[in-house]
């Protein structure tokens, strides 16, 4: 009797790695749209957290978002309130425009009302800052 695969068995198993490997790689893609979610929720979390300040401390609050160049941290926010500075930078996230800074009032209201772009791997995020209110919603 001879020892070894027949044909069949060795097609069967390198077509049941090709099949593994597939929908690994599909499943790294789905923890990066993940990642991206999170970051987005964490931006209009900082957000939110500028208006409130600005509400419940009475002073104004002023947040910087900022586009790095060139390195691998794409998006940096900073917080400046109190004379203190926060800063935090995102991985996933991109915006078409390089720099926008936006200041609460104490009341709550922005300086400006706007609509941010945050573009991700496969997806543009929408964040909308409604002047007056200064009430922040987004989508996808």
């Amino acid at each position: 009797m001879k020892k070894g695969f027949t044909l069949l068995e060795l097609l069967f198993v390198i077509s049941l790695i090709g099949v593994l490997l597939t929908v690994a790689v599909m499943r790294f893609d789905f923890f990066t749209e993940i990642s991206e979610k999170v970051e987005m929720r964490s931006v209009v979390s900082q957000l939110r957290y500028c208006r409130n300040g600005a509400i419940s401390s009475g002073k104004d609050v002023i947040i910087r978002l900022r586009q790095k160049e060139n390195t691998s941290k794409n998006l940096q926010v900073i917080i400046e309130k109190d004379g203190r500075s926060e800063t935090k930078n995102y991985s996933f996230l991109k915006r078409e425009v390089s720099s926008r800074d936006y200041r609460f009032s104490k009341s709550g209201a922005p300086d400006k009302g706007d609509t941010l772009y945050f573009n991700g791997k496969s997806k543009v995020y929408e964040v909308t800052i409604q002047p007056g209110s200064g009430y922040i919603r987004w989508r996808k």
